[in-house]
């Protein structure tokens, strides 16, 4: 099947959740929040398919890898917002950072990779950890920046008292937010550090072992660790505001994009 067509039906129906996203829904179960759930369900389908798809006929490992990552971040996405209506409450701003997702998968088809490396081949227990672990990890860091963006939002218009928006209104407070987000990174920090440590093991068995720690993209995963931790360590002990989050979490997930994505691009 034409990549091409696959991709045209998945952004109709990210269009459509997105249209559905914006109508109002109530915390109690019904014909909207039923509509919004079925509509999310739909759209996992369709990029389950794909990833399928990409899988069986060997495209580049890049497109078959973010089709995963898609994935694994709507599962993760719907989850929390079955469990937790906060949650639920920013889905809107969700949509912007999964449509970087399907930016990215489209222009990954037109990337050319090594022959070597051309299909993605998860034949080994430490590497199958390595890279489940590095999408759940980003899937959690990307999901930390829609709440904290959340929190950005809420404290831009806190300062314009007078302004009454019925947007804002329908947000988790700032305090929720800050709890999910915070959350959220703690989470990543696990999930990274695991990612980083079996990445490790891997590749000590290959011959290349001894350059681990000077791979570009290891050493961009190292910092976006670090300044995560800073984030959680400054937030506990010192405090920051949620405008300041919001930016440093905003370069954490550049930096783990550049990582992940964005070498395989230049």
């Amino acid at each position: 099947m034409n990549y091409l067509f696959l991709e045209l039906i998945t952004l109709f129906s990210f269009l459509l959740f997105t249209l559905i996203s914006f109508d109002h829904i109530e915390k109690k179960v019904n014909l909207r929040k039923m509509t919004y759930f079925l509509s999310f369900f739909l759209l996992g389908i369709i990029n389950f398919y794909q990833y399928f798809v990409y899988h069986n006929s060997q495209s580049n490992y890049l497109s078959e890898i973010i089709s995963l990552l898609i994935i694994i971040i709507i599962l993760i996405f719907f989850f929390f917002s079955i469990f937790s209506f906060q949650f639920l409450r920013v889905r809107v701003l969700f949509i912007p950072f999964f449509l970087v997702l399907l930016i990215f998968r489209i222009i990954s088809q037109n990337v050319h990779l090594d022959d070597s490396s051309n299909t993605l081949q998860l034949n080994d227990n430490i590497l199958i950890i390595h890279v489940i672990s590095s999408l759940i990890s980003y899937s959690f860091l990307t999901i930390s920046a829609v709440t904290a963006f959340c929190i950005f939002i809420q404290t831009y218009y806190l300062k314009k008292i007078s302004v009454k928006n019925r947007f804002i209104s329908a947000l988790p407070s700032i305090n929720e937010s800050e709890l999910i987000t915070i959350m959220l990174l703690n989470l990543t920090v696990l999930l990274l550090t695991i990612s980083l440590i079996s990445g490790f093991f891997y590749f000590k068995l290959d011959a290349y072992s001894q350059n681990f720690f000077l791979n570009n993209k290891i050493l961009i995963s190292l910092i976006a660790l670090l300044l995560i931790i800073s984030i959680l360590t400054i937030k506990k002990f010192v405090g920051l505001a949620g405008q300041t989050i919001f930016k440093l979490i905003i370069l954490s997930y550049f930096l783990i994009n550049f990582s992940y994505f964005g070498i395989k691009f230049l």
